[in-house]
This record gives C-alpha cells, sequence and structure tokens, in this order.
C-alpha cells in the first residue's frame, strides 16, 4: 500500500488548496493508500471537512483506505526540530515544510514516503509513482524531479548573470531539484539521522549567504537545504522524470501540451528538446510523455487555463473522474508528434 504525505497549515490552505489533490488522486489510484496529513489544528479541521466531501461524498474512497492524522502542535519533537532549523530559514513562514524530512522520524512505521506538495493534480496512478522506490540503489535515499525553470538556481550559478552565487554550482543539472514530489526513503533516513543532518546543513548555508558565497539560502526552504545536501553527497539521490513533478511551464524549453481530444489529458511538448536558450541542457527528462502530476495547479485560479481546469474538476463527480482516468491511462505514452 503506497504510504502518501501532506503537510497543510492552516483553515484556508487546507481548503482551498486540497480538494483538487484528493479528487484526482482518488480518481486515478488503482490501490488503496494510506495518506498521512501533518497540519496545525485549522489545517487538519479544514483538511478533514475536505476529505468528507471531495473524497467520502464523491464515492471515491476505497474501502482499505486510510488516513492519518499528526498535529504538529501538540508534538515537543517537532517543534524542537524546528528549533534546530536555522533562524533565517523561517522567515518567509515556510520552515514548517522542513517537517517533510522530520516525517520519517515522526512516522517510524513507515518504511517509504511519497510526499508531495497538495497544489498538485495527480493524474497518474501512485502505485505507479510508489514502484520507483524498486529502482533505488544501496545509497539512495530520496528521488524527486529537476526544477523546470531558468530563473532560480540556474541564474545563481551562471557567472555572466548578475545574480550569480559561487557557492551553487554543482546542484542538479544546474536548475536543482524542486521540492513539491518527493520520494523519501524513510526507513533509511532513519538510520542516517537524515532529518537531523538537514537541520545542521541549515546552519552551513545560512553562514555561507552571509559571507557571500550562497545568496538566496533558504528562501525556498527546505528545497534549498536538500539541494545543498544533494551537491555535496550526489549519490543520496535518484532522478526522477520531470513528468511526475510537471509545472506547466514554458520556462527551459518545455511547454504544457493540452489533448485535445481526452479531457485532463496532458504531455509534455518540447520540440526543441529541454534546453535554454544557449543550448544548455537543463531537464534531461524525458520529452513529449503523458505528464502524470501537474504542480503548482491546484487551487490556482489566476491563469485562464488552470482556473477551468480547477473548475471543471470539482464540477465533475467522482464516476466521471474515474471514467476519465481509465481513459488517460489507455492514451498514447507519448505524443504522436514526437514519435519517431
Amino acid at each position: 500500500m503506497p504510504h502518501l504525505l501532506i503537510i497543510v497549515q492552516g483553515y484556508e490552505f487546507a481548503t482551498q488548496r486540497t480538494p483538487l489533490f484528493v479528487r484526482t488522486l482518488l480518481a486515478a489510484r488503482s490501490v488503496p493508500i494510506h495518506l498521512h496529513v501533518i497540519g496545525d489544528v485549522a489545517g487538519l479541521d479544514g483538511f478533514s471537512e475536505t476529505w468528507q466531501v471531495q473524497a467520502v461524498e464523491t464515492g471515491l474512497t476505497h474501502e482499505d483506505d486510510r488516513t492519518s492524522f499528526f498535529n504538529m502542535q501538540e508534538n515537543d519533537a517537532v517543534s524542537s526540530y524546528l528549533s534546530r532549523v536555522h533562524h533565517s530559514c523561517h522567515a518567509r513562514g515556510y520552515a514548517y515544510l522542513f517537517l517533510k524530512l522530520l516525517a520519517a522520524d515522526l512516522l517510524p512505521s513507515a518504511e517509504r514516503l511519497i510526499v508531495l506538495d497538495p497544489d498538485t493534480l495527480v493524474l497518474g496512478d501512485v502505485a505507479e509513482l510508489w514502484r520507483e522506490f524498486d529502482a533505488f540503489d544501496d545509497s539512495n535515499i530520496l528521488s524527486m524531479a529537476v526544477d523546470q525553470s531558468d530563473r532560480y538556481y540556474f541564474r545563481l550559478q551562471n557567472p555572466a548573470d548578475e545574480a550569480f552565487s559561487p557557492g551553487w554550482r554543482g546542484v542538479p543539472h544546474r536548475v536543482g531539484v524542486n521540492g513539491g514530489v518527493l520520494l523519501l526513503h524513510a526507513d533509511r533516513s532513519r538510520r542516517a539521522h537524515f532529518s537531523a543532518r538537514i537541520a545542521s546543513l541549515t546552519h552551513d548555508g545560512a553562514a555561507a549567504r552571509s559571507a557571500g558565497t550562497l545568496d538566496a539560502f533558504c528562501d525556498l526552504a527546505e528545497q534549498d537545504a536538500l539541494n545543498l545536501a544533494i551537491l555535496r553527497e550526489p549519490h543520496i539521490w535518484r532522478p526522477l522524470d520531470c513528468v511526475w513533478n510537471y509545472m506547466a511551464t514554458r520556462i527551459g524549453g518545455h511547454r504544457l501540451r493540452v489533448d485535445e481530444q481526452h479531457a485532463l489529458n496532458f504531455y509534455d511538448e518540447c520540440p526543441g528538446g529541454p534546453r535554454h536558450a544557449d543550448g544548455t541542457d537543463l531537464l534531461r527528462c524525458s520529452c513529449g510523455r503523458r505528464c502524470r502530476l501537474l504542480h503548482f495547479a491546484g487551487g490556482v485560479r489566476a491563469l485562464p487555463l488552470l482556473r477551468q481546469l480547477n473548475e471543471s474538476i470539482l464540477r465533475m463527480s467522482g464516476p466521471v473522474l474515474r471514467a476519465l482516468a481509465v481513459t488517460r491511462e489507455a492514451s498514447p505514452e507519448k505524443w504522436v508528434s514526437f514519435e519517431s
């Protein structure tokens, strides 16, 4: 049974960000799941309401599904851990995201965890994502996709850019990894004291930022710390194909292609290859594949396409969402224009 984890902070966050996540996750899955939810009291209350409306009342639950709720406000280990994360990582209010790493310690019975940001639309079967753990080698602790942007780590590593900061040189594929989808081998994380190492690393990163060699460190909270960890110990990371963390961006040579024939079916379009304007290979993920998970898509209303997508999914019944998931799985793995 796949074990999944989300973190919710606040009632509004839980009720606005998670409904599409819940609906798409449950409609696309082929097996029962165990969903762990870490949050504050308001967040857990909001998610409980969301689960009732979007999972139970839609008929998308399975009799063997399990949900577990963990109150971060009533656990000394949480407050103790966050106090060990450098104070600069708390500045933007995202320090709670470091609990993605502490989750291995908070949930000692979980051997493996899929940690997801709840602003995602899960359009592929999480059983398929769960099988990615089988490809880990003995040294891998985590798997993440590279970031689909040339605006952050790429700029920080580019000597010709005014944002250049030499300490970032060496992060994966020059664009770093994205923290929205994390496959965490929880058992190895516990044995390696990985969460404690990450907390300690935030102090190294903060010191380097103060020295001017690691600008912007911790602006992206746990994602920056994980990129620094992978930079120092590349073997802990196993690449994850970007179709499992697709950001619907036009940056870096990729574009989201809408399948006009099938609702909620999308492909990665990259006719010029996943390259920066200067020819640099940024993403190194497969090209033209069907997207399994869209990030920064759920609960987003500003962009017309995403607003329309959000509204249409919320209007659909559970049976319709399941039928669409079956249709997606039967659709071609690659867009026809990319076939050789």
